[in-house]
């Protein structure tokens, strides 16, 4: 995380460096396995990934190849393994919830992602615009219609799944879940 925090827009960064060995290392599992025997390790990575692409420090190279490669792990593997087996364990109290969470988050993530590619790309065109413009002040940037439209796109897809069947139930019921099922819930909704 300190990678992150500390790289300039624009700069060499040490995550980019790291983001790219992880990945590699990651394909090479894949290739060698089959599938990633910890996908919780994957989950943990994209978040992180995700993270610096959003704030403008990450090119989000791992979590793009995740979801290009379609190696973007289910909804069931976001929690961290509690069972012998090496995967998360749903109790019977949480049957109703947490599946219906699980999917709230991955769905959710999964929009996070074309947000924060979205982002890079009016980043990288305002950069381009400035120095076009050569000025190395606020230059008035003009959304191209494509972009404004998938922004919008993203708006109403999150619109969709926040308003969704599922997602009232959650909100309506979320005092009756069991602990895990609320602690998750807050994270996916951002309360806290």
């Amino acid at each position: 995380m300190r990678s992150i925090a500390a790289a300039e827009p624009g700069g060499s960064n040490l995550w980019s460096h790291h983001i790219s060995r992880l990945l590699r290392i990651s394909l090479m599992r894949r290739s060698t396995f089959g599938s990633e025997r910890y996908p919780f390790i994957i989950w943990w990575v994209c978040n992180i990934d995700l993270y610096a692409l959003l704030s403008g420090a990450g090119t989000g190279e791992f979590v793009g190849a995740m979801v290009k490669g379609n190696m973007l792990p289910g909804p069931d593997t976001l929690m961290y393994p509690t069972s012998p087996t090496g995967f998360s364990m749903i109790y019977p109290e949480e049957n109703d919830s947490l599946p219906m969470i699980l999917q709230m988050h991955y769905d959710t993530f999964v929009l996070a992602i074309r947000l924060g590619f979205l982002a890079a790309d009016l980043r990288r065109e305002a950069m381009s615009s400035r120095f076009l413009a050569g000025s190395i002040g606020p230059t008035p940037f003009v959304h191209p219609t494509s972009r404004l439209k998938k922004l919008m796109e993203l708006r109403n897809s999150l619109r969709l799944l926040w308003e969704s069947p599922n997602a009232i139930w959650l909100r309506q019921n979320m005092s009756g879940f069991p602990p895990r099922s609320v602690e998750l819930w807050q994270q996916v909704s951002g309360r806290s």
